[in-house]
């Protein structure tokens, strides 16, 4: 947060939903509405991609049991299409939500993962689009490589 004056996040996967498990917000107008221990869909926020990314296997019938419930014009509601872009995300270290669970939100999240490379929780940089969007490629590889550095913490 202090590198970027946005909001930064940490969450898990829980069944079909992202939990908040810290959160740090600027002193800036626009907030985003998350609050420790409140959950967020899966499908369509950057946290919940990278946690879902962190999770293909070969048949990926997870994914597909998953409700992809439309929130925004820009949200993922078909499987397949989901798959390719956790398939992206996974391969590129980082996920983004554009828009997908609320207008005006986008956010930028890379996995933290534990000493077999298992995803095992996920940092993120959220605001508003035109502010995310400005710094994205500096946002970007600050927060992989940040996520990188937390992981390698708990690396035994």
């Amino acid at each position: 947060m202090n590198k970027t004056g946005e909001t930064v996040h940490m969450a898990v996967q829980e069944n079909n939903w992202v939990s908040y498990i810290s959160k740090i917000e600027p002193k800036k107008s626009v907030k985003i509405q998350t609050t420790i221990g409140s959950y967020k869909p899966v499908h369509c926020t950057g946290l919940g991609k990278m946690l879902l990314a962190g999770s293909l296997d070969k048949e990926n019938n997870h994914i597909y049991q998953l409700p992809l419930d439309k929130y925004t014009e820009n949200t993922i509601t078909d499987h397949e299409q989901l798959i390719r872009e956790l398939m992206k995300s996974e391969k590129q270290g980082y996920a983004i939500d554009n828009e997908e669970f609320e207008i005006g939100l986008y956010c930028i999240a890379a996995p933290i993962k534990d000493s077999v490379g298992q995803t095992i929780a996920a940092i993120s940089i959220a605001g508003p689009e035109c502010r995310i969007c400005s710094n994205k490629e500096e946002y970007i590889e600050f927060l992989v490589s940040t996520a990188q550095i937390i992981s390698n913490e708990y690396v035994l």
